[in-house]
């Protein structure tokens, strides 16, 4: 439905991605670049998807690479960053891999060189996942609010809806039926 980014060095804005079904997939909301590649995906809004038997439903990284790529170009100032992006009443049925990942190329304890960027102010309302693999992953996101995010079911089992949170600040989860 969405791949935005990979070599887009300067930006992608005011986007709208509604009333879209998809089936076999890999990764139906892709936000890409490359560490060097810088840009951003801003003003974004997804709405009343229904997505299916993809790999992962939500991606938002900037470790992508591209080893087939013929482009080249000089390294960007600063890393892309992902912000403002708005995703509302969308389902996901058999999603092999991450429901939703978010992950800025940081890590402040192993590699504090690396320059530090987020993903910020992602906001999901009513996503539901049925059937999937693993939970969501977040690494490098701040200020972002998940509202009725919610997991039905897991394949072989029960497992956590977020399996792996670091280098976040400014999360919320928000469940309308809990008091």
């Amino acid at each position: 439905i969405i791949a935005c980014g990979s070599h887009t060095a300067q930006g992608v804005f005011n986007m709208l991605a509604e009333d879209n079904i998809a089936n076999y997939s890999d990764m139906p909301f892709r936000f890409k670049s490359a560490p060097a590649n810088g840009g951003y995906a801003s003003n974004v809004l997804i709405r009343d998807c229904a997505i299916a038997n993809c790999d992962q439903a939500f991606v938002f990284t900037t470790s992508y690479s591209d080893p087939n790529s013929a482009s080249s170009s000089e390294g960007a100032d600063v890393p892309a960053e992902f912000y403002d992006i708005d995703v509302y009443n969308v389902t996901a049925d058999t999603v092999d891999d991450n429901t939703i990942m978010v992950y800025a190329d940081v890590d402040p304890v192993s590699n504090p060189q690396k320059p530090w960027h987020t993903h910020h102010n992602l906001y999901f309302q009513d996503v539901t996942f049925d059937n999937v693999s693993n939970a969501g992953s977040l690494t490098g996101c701040e200020n972002s609010v998940f509202y009725d995010v919610t997991v039905n079911s897991f394949k072989g089992g029960s497992k956590a809806e977020w399996s792996d949170i670091k280098y976040c600040s400014g999360l919320q989860f928000v469940y309308s039926d809990q008091d």
